[in-house]
């Protein structure tokens, strides 16, 4: 299970997570969010579809058909790989104009993007962007958003640790208030996680870190859960595609992705 503190916090339950995709042992961003959103694994740079380029309903989707309201909010652009997975369908994540085309058909009810060029942001402007989506999404029964601190992926690539830290404290900011609003709101999941590894970042002898690639790794990934039901996770090594499973089990579907239809 490994360190079981985040953003100042200590969480019940954490796990180690596979991020392999379809075609390589070092995913990408758009075959990562889509094992994350639909329980499927594909190919590299492809979003919302299979190997086959067969289309599979995804997490928001299945919990907007349940009438929950849903959102997507990010630090990147709204078309990026990681929200487009929540949002698209398409053969290839650089298909910007058709990925905006279907998001401004969907049904959703909160979609952001909040990128602006290079190091756009305070370390308070995701957070406030949390606490408006939080505002608005939870006026229903039932809710589910997708929240991506994009830049510590950003400045990973880049071998920017200063850069890379501030977005951490970026996002730290914004999980600490999603854990004070899951603590109270006990109807309320909350997982945290990233699609890869970024920069293959190693622990030094001094107790410093350092870089050593500007690429995605293979390297697994930390889950940290909070919520009914996330003690299925403790202390376990599990794949990406069980943790979109595992949200549509909370809407009662126990049949989604990949191995369970």
């Amino acid at each position: 299970g490994g360190t079981r503190t985040f953003a100042g916090w200590d969480l019940a339950y954490v796990s180690s997570v596979a991020t392999w995709s379809n075609d390589s042992s070092v995913t990408d961003s758009a075959a990562s969010g889509t094992a994350l959103s639909s329980g499927y694994k594909t190919n590299n740079g492809v979003v919302g579809l299979d190997p086959d380029g067969v289309s599979h309903q995804n997490i928001r989707e299945l919990a907007a058909s349940m009438g929950a309201k849903t959102g997507v909010l990010t630090t990147d652009d709204i078309t990026g790989a990681t929200p487009s997975a929540f949002t698209a369908h398409v053969a290839d994540r650089g298909m910007s104009e058709e990925i905006l085309e279907q998001q401004a058909a969907l049904d959703i009810d909160y979609i952001k993007g909040m990128s602006s060029g290079p190091h756009p942001m305070t370390n308070n402007d995701l957070l406030d962007n949390v606490k408006e989506a939080l505002g608005i999404l939870s006026e229903g029964d039932r809710f589910f958003i997708m929240i991506e601190e994009a830049y510590t992926d950003k400045e990973s690539h880049n071998n920017d640790m200063s850069f890379m830290l501030n977005a951490m404290d970026r996002f730290d900011r914004s999980i600490r208030y999603a854990l004070a609003f899951t603590m109270f709101d006990r109807e309320t999941v909350l997982l945290i996680t990233a699609d890869h590894e970024t920069g293959g970042i190693e622990e030094n002898e001094d107790g410093t870190f350092s870089f050593t690639t500007n690429g995605h790794t293979g390297a697994q990934v930390y889950l940290f859960a909070v919520g009914a039901g996330t003690e299925i996770f403790d202390g376990k090594m599990i794949d990406n595609t069980a943790i979109p499973k595992f949200m549509a089990s909370t809407y009662g579907v126990e049949n989604f992705g990949e191995y369970g239809e």
